[in-house]
């Protein structure tokens, strides 16, 4: 018996002037008011789902709604089978037994939709479909004009050898780029200011040192030149990770000896692994 109707546990959002519900079954977390658990770290806005970084995306630039939500909206998380992604939308309005119907043949697929239902007000609701919307923030980030084949490439990283220290007295950023390096076949040790780093890189050295400059104890610029003045360690490269964008500050970095100095506001992964590679290289 074909069945054009179910009844789905969906989550409520607003996103601009509109409504939409995404189910149940595809939400992984749903943040009201935490603060604390959003982070802005190397130039993206991320919350912590456990202890893995999930990349936050406005719902209206992913459906083309317009509108901007405002700093410290709520934040939805929702998956797909392989993937997870969060949301920032307008405001979360509950829970709600939605009663779906598809769009039939009459319409367009749309990747983004799962179907839609009539409110009592007469107006239309439209469920959105997780791996559908997941998938559209994705290409959106990654450039959605890319062939599929060079996504392809991008969800293959190449698999790289060597060991990295990487120095913030931020968590957050420890972690997140912790969990970039890792996923890139890096092995990672983290410090939490130059004290801690030097100590680490007596008991071992590292074959490269990614480091901020505003830390406590030392800096990153008094780590960097304390590394240069160690013969065992002089000719271990550093890359300065940093929010400092004047051109003094940068001058002073590589003055004090560092091989890299990168903005955090202007980071991207894959410019970050580029310049590892490139100093890694070098030293093979």
């Amino acid at each position: 018996v074909p069945i054009t109707l179910a009844v789905l546990p969906c989550l409520l959002v607003a996103v601009g002037d509109r409504r939409f519900a995404l189910p149940m079954h595809s939400v992984t977390v749903a943040q009201a008011d935490a603060p604390d658990a959003v982070a802005h770290a190397e130039g993206r806005e991320v919350v912590w789902v456990g202890d893995e970084p999930v990349t936050i995306s406005n719902l209206h630039e992913t459906l083309g709604v317009d509108g901007t939500p405002t700093p410290g909206a709520p934040v939805v998380v929702v998956a797909s089978v392989t993937r997870r992604h969060a949301f920032r939308v307008d405001a979360i309005l509950g829970q709600s037994d939605v009663v779906v119907k598809g769009l039939g043949r009459l319409l367009p697929r749309l990747d983004v939709l799962a179907g839609a239902s009539v409110e009592p007000d007469g107006s239309i609701l439209l469920v959105l479909d997780a791996p559908g919307v997941i998938e559209r923030a994705r290409l959106a980030r990654a450039g959605s004009d890319r062939i599929s084949a060079a996504i392809d490439e991008e969800l293959r990283p190449r698999v790289r050898h060597g060991s990295i220290l990487v120095v913030d007295d931020a968590l957050t950023v420890r972690e997140l780029q912790r969990s970039i390096l890792e996923r890139h076949g890096f092995e990672v040790r983290l410090a939490g200011d130059g004290v801690e780093a030097l100590a680490l890189l007596a008991e071992r050295p590292a074959d490269l040192v990614l480091t901020d400059v505003e830390m406590p104890r030392m800096d990153g610029f008094a780590l960097t030149e304390a590394i240069r003045a160690q013969p065992t360690l002089a000719n271990v490269p550093i890359v300065v990770l940093t929010s400092r964008a004047d051109e003094e500050d940068r001058q002073r970095g590589l003055e004090a000896g560092a091989d890299g100095y990168i903005i955090k506001s202007a980071f991207d992964e894959t410019g970050l692994l580029a310049v590892l590679d490139r100093l890694l290289g070098r030293r093979s």
